[in-house]
């Protein structure tokens, strides 16, 4: 098995989303604790210092390598919908849903790290892809990503969607839409 550098580890935190593993090797770097040649094995035997633990702390707070600028946000509509949004900060996803739906609402929830990886089916195409996927091919932000809402009853609810991400692929299915004017509509495959 070929080995991991410092650089192709960072490489992969950059791209796979994983900051906290993209601003320690960043800060480690700047401190002269590891060089990008280095094999990954050696970021182990880093250890901080109570000061440079501050100042890492400090740089990750700032946001330094603007690393997950934009969110994805879910506001429920009701006990079975939600809808989903990429956007900067709540206040955004808030806003949009109000032009959109024509609510004010108080309770919305930051599903980033919960949804992601969450795959998304679209039947036309015969493609999947996760939100982590339509992040990355989103230009135009804020934007409602999706609306979602389970479809039946019991353990084998259906999840059906919508949405108006310019990245998102038009595609339909044989399943009914929560609103008929969506863009797109997409099946989630059961959990």
């Amino acid at each position: 098995m070929e080995r991991q550098t410092v650089s192709s580890l960072y490489e992969d935190a950059m791209q796979y989303d994983v900051p906290y593993l993209a601003n320690f090797i960043y800060f480690a770097i700047t401190k002269g604790k590891i060089t990008m040649e280095d094999d990954a094995s050696k970021l182990d035997d880093i250890t901080l210092t109570e000061q440079e633990q501050i100042e890492f702390d400090e740089m990750r707070s700032k946001n330094t390598l603007n690393l997950r600028p934009n969110q994805l946000y879910a506001i429920k509509r009701s006990a079975e919908q939600y809808v989903f949004y990429f956007a900067q900060n709540a206040g955004e996803a808030r806003k949009l849903h109000h032009q959109l739906y024509g609510e004010w609402v108080s309770k919305l929830t930051n599903a980033h790290n919960q949804m992601m990886d969450k795959s998304l089916y679209f039947p036309e195409t015969n493609e999947t892809k996760t939100f982590r996927e339509l992040l990355h091919d989103t230009w135009e932000f804020p934007c409602r990503v999706c609306e979602l809402g389970t479809g039946g009853t019991g353990s084998s609810s259906q999840f059906l969607g919508q949405g108006t991400c310019p990245s998102v692929p038009n595609t339909t299915t044989d399943l009914e839409p929560i609103k008929p004017t969506a863009h797109y509509k997409i099946a989630f495959p059961k959990l």
